[in-house]
C-alpha cells in the first residue's frame, strides 16, 4: 500500500457527527475533508479530488443516494462508502445501485469504519487503470480518454456498456475472468448470476470486432469460467507468482477484522476462482485452500493471479516443505498441524501469517512461544465447542484463537462471543454443491449471513473484550 495518507471526504448534516468521525479517523491516518450537504461536496469536489468519499444516505436537500452517483459521474475511480439505515436492505440495495463501493449500518464502531474504509481504498487502487489512453492488441485499438474503438484503423460504433466490457477485458488481456466478476465490474456490484445477459453483449462485440465472429481471435471464451481477451501478440509470463502487495501486520489486521476464513476443497482453477469471486463479493476477501486435493499449487497460484484482491492462504499442511511450495505460489497465510515454524524461513517480508494447529492447552501455549500470529484450534466440535474456546481464553486472553470444525451459522456467534479472534468456516459457508451448480446467490447470502452473525456476536462484547480483539 501507498505510504501517502488517504484523503477523504466525509458527508453528513450533522455537525457532531462530522466532527467525531473527523476526530477518529484523523487518528488513525486519514486526511479529512468535510462537507453538510450533497450539493457542498460536489464543489469541493470539482476542484479537489479525494481518495475516498463517507456518505450519509439520509440528509436534507439532495439525498445521500443522489449524491452518491453524482459523485460517481464525476470522480468514477473514487471509492464510496455509504452509511445506511440499520436492518433496511432496501437502503443497502439502494446504496450500491447508486455506486457505491460498500456500507456501513448504524450503530457501527469506529475499528469496523475504518476497516471498511480501508479495504474500498485497497480495492480502488489495485482496480486504477494504468495511465495509459490507448489500449492496442492486433488491429482493435480503442482511446479510454476519447471512448473510441477502431479496427484496422476505421472506426467502430459501440453502445457504453460495450466500450465499458471491451475495456475491462483489455485491461486484463490474456488473463480468463470469471463471468461474476465481469458483470460486477461492468454492470454493478448486484450482478453476477446474468449469464445470458454478458453472452448476448460478448456476441454483439464479436461481430463488430472479429473478422469469424463464429471462429473468435480476441473475446476468447473460457468453458465454465468466463471470458479472455486474446492478445495476439506474445505474451510475457512471470516465472513467479507472488501475491498482493499486503504486508504481514495488513494480512493479520484483515483476518481479524473480517473474523471469518473460508475454507474450500476444489482441485480446479475454475472452481476455485467462483468460490474465491463470490465470497469476495459479499464481503470476504480471505480464501483458504485445502491442500488435501490434487494439484492444489497450481489452483493456489492460479488464484493469486486471478484475484488480486483476495487473500489467498493454504490449509492442512502436513510438512514444512509444502508450506514452503505454497509461500512460492503466493499464499499470504499457512495453517496446519504440522507446521514446524523453526525448519521454514518464514520472513517477516513476505507479508506469511502462520496459524499452527493445536487443541491442547499445552498445544496452544507451544504454537504461541513458537511465535505463530494465530492459534487453530480444530476441530473444536471434538472438545467442546465454544465451551471449550471460553476455557483456553481464561489462562491465555492475550492468544488470538481460530475456531474451526463445528462451526455453522447456529454455533459461529457463541464461538465469537466465547472469545474466537476469527472462525475457519468450510462448507457451512460454501456447500459443494453451490461450487459445482455455479450457485453465486446462494454462497453470497450464506458468507453476508455468517459476516451479519460475527458482527452481531462482536456488538455483544464488553468494550475491554472487544478491544483485546
Amino acid at each position: 500500500m501507498s505510504s501517502e495518507p488517504v484523503r477523504i471526504m466525509v458527508v453528513d448534516d450533522e455537525p457532531a457527527v462530522r466532527r467525531s468521525l473527523n476526530v477518529g479517523l484523523s487518528g488513525n491516518g486519514f486526511v479529512v475533508e468535510e462537507a453538510g450537504t450533497g450539493e457542498e461536496a460536489l464543489i469541493f469536489l470539482r476542484r479537489n479530488p479525494v481518495d475516498l468519499v463517507l456518505l450519509d444516505i439520509n440528509m436534507p436537500g439532495m439525498s445521500g443516494v443522489d449524491a452518491c452517483r453524482r459523485i460517481r459521474a464525476l470522480l468514477p475511480s473514487v471509492g464510496i462508502l455509504m452509511i445506511t439505515v440499520q436492518d433496511s436492505e432496501e437502503s443497502k440495495i439502494e446504496a450500491l445501485e447508486a455506486g457505491a463501493d460498500d456500507y456501513i449500518t448504524k450503530p457501527f464502531h469506529l475499528r469496523e469504519l475504518v476497516a471498511r474504509l480501508r479495504a474500498v481504498a485497497r480495492r480502488t487502487k489495485a482496480e486504477a487503470p494504468p495511465v495509459v489512453h490507448i489500449l492496442r492488441a492486433g488491429d482493435v485499438e480503442i482511446d479510454l480518454e476519447r471512448r473510441t474503438l477502431r479496427k484496422a484503423g476505421e472506426p467502430v460504433h459501440v453502445s457504453p456498456t460495450e466500450f465499458n466490457l471491451l475495456a475491462y477485458l483489455m485491461e486484463r488481456r490474456n488473463v480468463p475472468v470469471a463471468h461474476s466478476k465481469i458483470l460486477q465490474a461492468v454492470w454493478g456490484p448486484e450482478y453476477g448470476g446474468e449469464l445470458e445477459y454478458l453472452r448476448t453483449y460478448v456476441r454483439t462485440l464479436r461481430r463488430k470486432i472479429e473478422d469469424n465472429p463464429s471462429q473468435p481471435q480476441y473475446l476468447v471464451t473460457e468453458p465454465w469460467l468466463g471470458y479472455r481477451f486474446q492478445d495476439p501478440a506474445p505474451a510475457i509470463i512471470p516465472t513467479e507468482t507472488r501475491g498482493p502487495s499486503m504486508t504481514k501486520p495488513e494480512v493479520r489486521a484483515l483476518i481479524e477484522e473480517i473474523g471469518i476464513i473460508p475454507s474450500i476443497r476444489v482441485s480446479s482453477t475454475e472452481d476455485a476462482i467462483f468460490a474465491a469471486n463470490e465470497i469476495s463479493a459479499a464481503g470476504i476477501p480471505i480464501v483458504e485452500l485445502t491442500m488435501i486435493v490434487p494439484g492444489a499449487l497450481e489452483v493456489i497460484a492460479d488464484l493469486v493471479r486471478n484475484n488480486p484482491d483476495v487473500i489467498i492462504g493454504a490449509g492442512e499442511l502436513t510438512d514444512s516443505k509444502t508450506a514452503r511450495r505454497c509461500l512460492d505460489a503466493g499464499a499470504k497465510f499457512i495453517t496446519g498441524p504440522g507446521l514446524d515454524l523453526g525448519s521454514v524461513e518464514f520472513s517477516t517480508t513476505e507479508g506469511v501469517v502462520v496459524i499452527p494447529g493445536a487443541l491442547t492447552p499445552t498445544e496452544v501455549m507451544r504454537a504461541w512461544k513458537s511465535g505463530c500470529d494465530f492459534v487453530k484450534i480444530y476441530p473444536c466440535s471434538r472438545v467442546g465447542g465454544p465451551q471449550y474456546i471460553r476455557a483456553l481464553k481464561a489462562p491465555y486472553p492475550r492468544i488470538p484463537l481460530i475456531a474451526s470444525g463445528g462451526v455453522n451459522q447456529e454455533t459461529a456467534g457463541d464461538f465469537i462471543l466465547a472469545g474466537a479472534t476469527a472462525l475457519g468456516i468450510g462448507t457451512a459457508l460454501i456447500p459443494h454443491e453451490s461450487i459445482q451448480l455455479r450457485q453465486p446467490r446462494r454462497i453470497r447470502e450464506l458468507a453476508r449471513r455468517f459476516v451479519a452473525i460475527v458482527k452481531e456476536a462482536r456488538a455483544q462484547l464488553p468494550p475491554r473484550q472487544e478491544a483485546a480483539r
